[in-house]
């Protein structure tokens, strides 16, 4: 939990890094902290739980923190891909291959 801090801090305060910045959420929690930190306009795509805020659900769904579409995330083009740390079936190879940075 304290290292998705610490980054969401270090996001938030370089500005040059964050305008550029594309993410995708696997989570809902680090949905909600995303939009805390007002980073919802960076925010290109969110997993199939993220309903708070109501703008999180208004936004492509990449399925979830378990199961992400792959193929969806690619898609979308993200710069970073938000995740938390659960056993995931080599996503994090996979979004490497795709010159995806996973945190």
């Amino acid at each position: 939990m304290l290292t998705r801090l610490i980054l969401a801090f270090a996001i938030f305060s370089s500005t040059v890094f964050a305008q550029s910045l594309r993410i995708v959420s696997t989570a809902p929690s680090i949905t909600e902290l995303l939009y805390a930190l007002g980073l919802g306009d960076r925010i290109v795509g969110v997993d199939r739980f993220s309903h708070y805020p109501a703008e999180a659900a208004k936004k492509p769904q990449i399925g979830d923190y378990a199961a992400p579409n792959l193929e969806a995330i690619a898609q979308l083009k993200p710069s970073l891909v938000m995740r938390i740390a659960v056993r995931m079936m080599d996503a994090s190879m996979i979004l490497e291959a795709v010159r995806v940075c996973p945190a």
